[in-house]
């Protein structure tokens, strides 16, 4: 079963043309192979089931017993920062909308409240990086700012 569903999501990942995204192969039920094989999976064997497999990182989970579940929020987490930009804004107060978006999509770092507006430094994905660029500080702007305070 569980390589005819590692077959069926990278033939949907094919057809989405995401196979550039990274990818986190979770073997989860760990707890029934292990009673069934006396043995935790092998990520190696799962690996080899279809030629576009190729996770970045695998976690072994039993979400019934809660096992491995903070290891893969950990994998997660790391995968999205991994794939974001750290960048420097500096959002107007009358910008709300953008730093509501900054704290719902990226993980912000530091935040503080200036005269003009809300300094974010934060992780983002591109896309929202590229929305909110009229927002960037470029390092010569960041001093400029951190010397006016």
């Amino acid at each position: 079963l569980a390589k005819q569903q590692v077959w069926s999501v990278q033939n949907i990942i094919h057809e989405l043309n995401a196979s550039s995204t990274p990818q986190i192969l979770v073997l989860n039920k760990a707890d029934k192979y292990l009673e069934l094989h006396n043995r935790l999976p092998d990520p190696a064997e799962l690996n080899k089931v279809h030629d576009a497999l190729t996770p970045r990182y695998t976690v072994v989970t039993a979400a019934r017993l809660g096992k491995g579940l903070r290891k893969l929020m950990q994998v997660v987490e790391r995968v999205l920062l991994e794939s974001a930009s750290k960048a420097t804004l500096l959002i107007p107060y009358s910008a709300g909308d953008a730093l509501a978006q900054v704290h719902k999509v990226g993980t912000v770092v530091e935040e503080e409240f200036e005269v003009s507006g809300t300094r974010v430094v934060a992780y983002l994905p591109r896309s929202l990086l590229n929305k909110l660029e009229r927002y960037t500080l470029r390092p010569e702007q960041e001093t400029a700012a951190a010397k006016a305070q």
